[in-house]
């Protein structure tokens, strides 16, 4: 019975990881496509625009990213 229930939960952790992954590579697309319109929308002179987009990039994707970066800094310093 052990042994079925680590099995069970094995899989679905490596199910819960793969989906995290997919997620991950979900929203690195997103961003991808939010910088190139930021980039677009620059290039025509459509600064208010482009700073909302920047505003949603930073929000929703810079930010969090730098947030991590700060948080691994600290893992390695301990």
């Amino acid at each position: 019975m052990r042994e079925t229930m680590n099995t069970v939960t094995s899989q679905y952790l490596t199910s819960l990881v793969g989906a995290l992954e997919e997620t991950d590579r979900r929203r690195e697309a997103i961003g991808a496509q939010l910088a190139e319109l930021e980039y677009v929308l620059l290039q025509t002179g459509e600064t208010e625009l482009a700073a909302q987009v920047t505003r949603v990039l930073s929000d929703k994707y810079y930010q969090p990213i730098l947030a991590k970066a700060e948080e691994l800094r600290g893992h390695e310093q301990s």
